[in-house]
């Protein structure tokens, strides 16, 4: 929440599912996910993910950043999506 306040234009959220970068050790992205929604025309099994937010610092440039980490959540997820 804390590199929400810090790094993203509108309010941060919680969410269900945090997937962030790291250099050096150092956290310079993230990404929020919500938690899985049944949807009434698919399957029992299917959910839908939203991505809430997004933000890194300021002074980084991820090239991909945002593509790693959906991806990331995606193989993580995929048995549901």
């Amino acid at each position: 929440m804390t590199f929400q306040e810090d790094h993203h234009l509108q309010i941060a959220l919680p969410g269900k599912y945090r997937y962030g970068l790291y250099e050096d050790g150092e956290l310079v992205s993230i990404a929020i996910f919500s938690g899985g929604r049944r949807m009434k025309d698919q399957g029992e099994d299917y959910r839908s993910f939203e991505l809430l937010r997004f933000c890194h610092k300021s002074d980084h440039l991820v090239v991909g950043g945002l593509s790693k980490l959906i991806r990331g959540f995606i193989k993580d997820f995929r048995r549901m999506i």
